[in-house]
């Protein structure tokens, strides 16, 4: 309770140095403003790279083998490996472009015999599907991939996990991005400073990111609504 409290009053300072900090970087320095951007979101909206690592283990469903020509049959990956998430359409993505996959449909992935939509977030498929299961915990997560529609199993979809959710005496400290002068407005500049998404993906996520508890913040909303913004 006292660690809470304390870190409660040192937020606003911290806030504010760090985009002092910021302020300092041009705006098409985008390496420097993922670190200090990502820095800012630990304490009040973690990013799903600050959770906890585990592994994952893609497998090609054993009928497709033929159809599904990837360089590995299993491949065992930590969760943190770029491009591998924050969602399951992320890790699809990843398995097509790692091998030079091609479908007409996208795969379906499977887990504990169930078939999960693309919004699902992978820790969340982690935490509360594979680790349900007490036999599972501490073994990598085994996700097998599919073409859709070549199997009459019927297996059932999974379309809602329910993430953990932060409380608004967190995200509230975000506010301070409407007081400082490099707040919200730069934060959009260095967002439209952009011209290569691919490669400024980190950027775009952590901005996004922000935004989106922005949105959850009245004063912020009001200041994102501002025209002169």
């Amino acid at each position: 309770h006292n660690i809470y409290w304390i870190s409660f009053f040192l937020l606003p300072p911290l806030y504010q140095t760090v985009l002092d900090v910021l302020s300092e970087y041009p705006i098409d320095d985008h390496r420097s403003a993922t670190y200090l951007l990502q820095r800012l979101c630990t304490p009040v909206c973690p990013l799903d790279t600050d959770q906890s690592v585990f592994q994952i283990k893609l497998e090609v469903w054993r009928p497709h083998e033929d159809y599904l020509l990837a360089r590995s049959r299993i491949e065992i990956l930590p969760s943190d490996t770029r491009g591998l998430g924050p969602r399951i359409h992320n890790l699809i993505d990843f398995i097509c472009d790692s091998n030079n996959l091609t479908t007409d449909m996208r795969l379906e992935i499977v887990c504990e015999g169930q078939i999960l939509m693309p919004q699902l977030r992978l820790h969340d498929v982690y935490t509360q599907i594979w680790c349900a299961n007490r036999n599972n915990v501490n073994k990598p997560m085994r996700l097998r991939y599919r073409i859709p529609g070549l199997e009459a199993d019927n297996l059932p979809y999974v379309e809602n996990l329910s993430s953990e959710q932060i409380p608004p005496e967190r995200y509230s400290h975000l506010s301070v991005l409407v007081t400082h002068p490099h707040g919200l407005g730069d934060l959009l500049k260095r967002l439209a400073s952009s011209q290569n998404a691919l490669h400024d993906r980190d950027l775009i996520d952590v901005i996004v990111h922000i935004l989106e508890y922005c949105l959850k913040t009245p004063a912020c909303i009001e200041r994102l609504t501002d025209p002169d913004i």
